[in-house]
């Protein structure tokens, strides 16, 4: 959970060697589009020539077609405008993709215009999400930021997980520590032990049963919260399932509701990401 912290996907052409020109996708980057323009002046304003007898069809790409590139940004939903924000980042020239959780309120259907578009970029995205979904379906090198330390996994996320699960399996048990060092008299029986010293001793028991409850403690709720987590990402994929499937979308009040319900979903999927972070911390 907290391992999707960090994530990197390379394609085409590698950096090093080349000259970088490097672009950043913000978690509010949709907040810096002009809301007095319509979607497609808001693409227009940043596309290079080349490109402009292409807007129709990069907006449509977007999930923005007919009169919807019209609409003035300010109405435009929060997945609008990120997929918005995304498509005009991708129109700018540039081999570096840095991306901070872009899947944030984008529904089901965004994230795999987003997944594309990234699939067939020519240069390298580094990006940050605790969206599982996305970093299996983009991430070619996972990096693992715990500890204040980076750990890299060069391989997609399943190849994390068997790496990741391969070495707790091989971390031993702690032993308990023993000590030798104990004062003995002359008949060879343990010396009494100073009054300070045993009552140093007392407070040291207490302190590790103190924090024996609280690890306990974290431990219980950490293990609640994943089992939140698995049956949220269930419900996620079931829900993702059933509006899969041909003509589910033809009743459009049922489509509604089962949008509503995925952003709902996703939204407490997060919530329990940042309340496993913080136990885990």
């Amino acid at each position: 959970m907290s391992v999707l912290a960090g994530a990197a996907f390379q394609a085409g052409q590698r950096i090093m060697g080349h000259n970088v020109s490097m672009d950043y996708f913000a978690q509010d980057q949709a907040s810096v589009l002009d809301s007095s323009r319509s979607a497609w002046d808001e693409l227009y304003s940043d596309a290079p020539y080349e490109i402009v007898p292409k807007l129709r069809d990069i907006l449509g790409a977007f999930l923005f077609s007919g009169d919807d590139i019209n609409k003035k940004v300010g109405v435009l939903s929060g997945g609008e405008r990120n997929r918005l924000a995304l498509a005009k980042m991708l129109l700018r020239p540039s081999n570096l993709l840095l991306m901070d959780e872009p899947t944030n309120h984008l529904d089901l259907f965004s994230k795999e215009v987003l997944l594309d578009a990234l699939r067939s970029f020519d240069g390298t995205v580094v990006f940050v999400s605790h969206d599982r979904y996305f970093v299996n379906g983009l991430a070619t090198r996972i990096v693992e930021v715990e500890g204040g330390q980076l750990t890299d996994y060069f391989g997609d996320y399943e190849y994390y997980l068997e790496k990741k699960e391969g070495a707790q399996r091989a971390i031993p048990a702690a032993q308990p520590r023993t000590s030798n060092a104990e004062t003995r008299t002359a008949s060879g029986a343990p010396a009494p032990l100073p009054v300070f010293e045993k009552a140093e001793r007392l407070k040291d028991r207490e302190e590790q049963k103190r924090q024996k409850r609280e690890e306990e403690k974290r431990q219980k709720l950490l293990a609640e919260i994943e089992k939140q987590i698995a049956r949220t990402e269930a419900a996620i994929a079931l829900l993702e399932e059933e509006m899969a499937q041909t003509g589910f979308f033809d009743d459009p009040e049922r489509g509604k509701e089962a949008g509503e319900r995925h952003a709902a979903l996703n939204e407490q999927l997060e919530q329990y990401y940042r309340e496993w972070e913080e136990l885990s911390g």
